[in-house]
């Protein structure tokens, strides 16, 4: 991994591909403000941090390569959607959609006030929308010493102390079940596998979505599912929490009850 410095001074890139940067509302000149960006998962955030050896904390996203080649039948889509229902002069010309997009105020309206063309646009992506479940690695950036002199974790009414590393890594609805889908997972994160520490299971611990060589690959200290009872829906499943607990691994089971709340506290010298 090689780092590549932004213009302003708190945050890097880690690495490589290109970036579509938007700046909107803000002189080119100034540092103050939002900066919008578009990044590819192949690169992460590295955010300054005093607590790490390394110096950095790092934000690490993923989503399935399979989801990611179909960006312009997402676009196509959504514009399809947005449009639905309006009188032609008040549609968004495909010639200005990009432009449309680059703006945080309607990125910020696309997320909170128009949930079912977003939906719409990653339907004609993939049916299965966990398939297009973002993935996030959040943690130290590795320099291959940086490890916790004190790692205190609090799973609801459990607590303990951590070997390894101190990072998490979040799976989402992702379905890594399917072994390509977990094959490309693992291949994506496999610099960053000996720092974690924290894995999420998949689905709110969904059977269909779980595979048990993800415990095995990632060997993580701690799981963690968030799984509230919703219909009839029975999650974490009997053989995630069977394969878990064969594996030696503590599973905290989340919901919106206080008690079940997760809290883990570091210090790296």
């Amino acid at each position: 991994m090689g780092l590549r410095e932004d213009t302003g001074p708190s945050w890097k890139l880690v690495g490589r591909g290109t970036i579509e940067e938007s700046r909107q509302g803000r002189p080119a000149s100034s540092h103050a403000g939002p900066i919008i960006a578009t990044i590819p998962d192949s690169i992460g955030i590295a955010v300054p941090s005093s607590t790490t050896a390394s110096g950095f904390w790092l934000l690490s996203p993923f989503i399935d390569p399979a989801i990611a080649r179909q960006r312009g039948v997402f676009k196509t889509a959504l514009l399809k959607a947005l449009n639905h229902g309006k009188s032609l002069k008040d549609q968004i010309k495909k010639r200005d959609f990009e432009i449309w997009l680059s703006d945080p105020v309607n990125r910020q309206n696309l997320v909170l006030n128009r949930v079912n063309d977003l939906s719409s646009a990653y339907e004609a992506v993939e049916k299965n929308l966990n398939v297009s479940s973002l993935c996030l690695y959040s943690g130290p950036l590795p320099d291959g010493t940086a490890r916790p002199k004190h790692h205190f974790a609090r799973f609801g009414k459990w607590s303990g102390q951590g070997e390894r590393g101190i990072g998490w890594l979040a799976t989402g609805d992702a379905d890594l079940k399917v072994k390509r889908r977990l094959d490309r997972f693992l291949r994506h994160y496999a610099k960053l596998l000996n720092e974690v520490t924290t894995l999420t299971i998949p689905h709110h611990g969904s059977e269909n979505n779980f595979c048990e060589e993800l415990l095995s690959r990632v060997n993580p200290n701690f799981c963690v599912v968030a799984a509230d009872a919703v219909g009839k829906w029975r999650h974490p499943g009997t053989k995630i929490v069977q394969a878990v607990a064969s594996h030696g691994l503590f599973l905290s089971v989340a919901t919106s009850q206080k008690a079940s709340e997760v809290e883990e506290k570091a210090q790296v010298d």
